[in-house]
C-alpha cells in the first residue's frame, strides 16, 4: 500500500474492520487522496496496464496499440478536495 509511510498499518486495518477509529477518518480520508494522487503524478498508470496486457497476453497482444491513449484534461489534485471521492 503506497499510504503505508503515513499511517501505521494497526491504525488502517481498525477503519476496515471495525470502524473503531472515526476520529481519525479525516486524518485517513486527507492520507489515502494524496497516495492516490501521488501514485497517478509518479506512475503513467495507463503505460502500465498496457505493457502488462502485453505480457500476460504474449501472442494475442499483436492487436494491442503501440502505446496508451494520450491523457485527457482531468486535474488529478481535484481528488485531494473531492468529498466522495472513495465513498
Amino acid at each position: 500500500m503506497y499510504f503505508a509511510r503515513s499511517a501505521r498499518p494497526d491504525q488502517i486495518a481498525d477503519y476496515h474492520q471495525s470502524g473503531r477509529n472515526a476520529l481519525r477518518a479525516e486524518r485517513f480520508r486527507k492520507i489515502i487522496r494524496e497516495e492516490f494522487v501521488r501514485m497517478y503524478e509518479e506512475n503513467d498508470v495507463l503505460d502500465q496496464v498496457l505493457e502488462r496486457a502485453r505480457e500476460d497476453m504474449g501472442e494475442n497482444a499483436k492487436g494491442l496499440p503501440n502505446k496508451p491513449p494520450d491523457g485527457g484534461r482531468l486535474d488529478i489534485e481535484e481528488v485531494l478536495g473531492a468529498e466522495y471521492a472513495f465513498a
